[in-house]
């Protein structure tokens, strides 16, 4: 059955947008959590926990657009990738507040790449 698209869930809906992010954001930080419990009880290398921590957050990336495009229906393209710019945006701001170090380099600008595209 397909779902009938109404007036309400225009594209540009910016509390739709911070509520999708935030709930991204939520998820993220729980399997991280969870996977950091995991980390310190099997005592996991850290190339192990790099590519844990990269899929945790490219699968609540993805999963962040599935949820923002789904709700939009025609413009799922666009839509999953505004949310996935809106997640590395917001990432990238907390990392600069949080560590007060502003950095830009190759390697995130492939980052971001990436994790638009998913």
């Amino acid at each position: 059955m397909a779902k009938e698209l109404t007036g309400d869930n225009t594209l540009f809906d910016p509390v739709y947008w911070l509520k999708n992010v935030s709930v991204s954001f939520l998820v993220t930080i729980v399997l991280l959590f969870l996977g950091a419990i995991a980390a310190t009880y099997f005592a996991m290398p850290d190339w192990v926990i790099h590519i844990m921590v990269t899929v945790i957050t490219a699968l609540c990336i993805m999963w962040g657009g599935y949820r923002f495009s789904s709700h939009h229906g025609r413009q799922g393209l666009i839509c999953g990738s505004i949310s996935g710019i809106l997640y590395i945006m917001v990432l990238y701001i907390a990392g600069t507040l949080i560590f007060k170090e502003f950095s830009f380099s190759m390697s995130v600008v492939i980052s971001a790449l990436m994790w638009v595209l998913c």
